[in-house]
């Protein structure tokens, strides 16, 4: 830890700021845009979307065929039962992503 200018300057290297984390991300937004039409959000944040939403309004807006929802449903399924809490945590990681883009791009 070392002080530069007044400001505490930490090496993090935790994996929500590691150069494989982004590298995942970017590999699962991928994945979201090719096979879910969703280029904005994570497949995990689809399967919190699909698993707790439950609305017809919401799969309308997605726009989502039903073998989509039923793979969402299944990826989901798997994440939680090795990671519980997984499809919360992404859904709020998009959230600050968006809203850190909101700040870079001045809206």
């Amino acid at each position: 830890m070392r002080v530069e200018l007044g400001v505490l300057l930490e090496a993090d290297m935790s994996w929500d700021i590691a150069y494989s984390h982004t590298l995942a991300l970017a590999v699962d937004r991928l994945g979201a845009a090719l096979v879910f039409n969703q280029p904005d959000i994570t497949i995990s944040s689809l399967c919190w979307i699909v698993r707790q939403v439950h609305s017809e309004e919401m799969v309308q807006w997605l726009k989502l065929y039903w073998w989509q929802l039923w793979l969402l449903w299944r990826i989901g399924d798997f994440l939680e039962y090795f990671w519980p809490g997984h499809c919360a945590d992404a859904r709020l990681g998009d959230l600050d992503t968006s809203q850190r883009s909101r700040v870079l791009l001045g809206a």
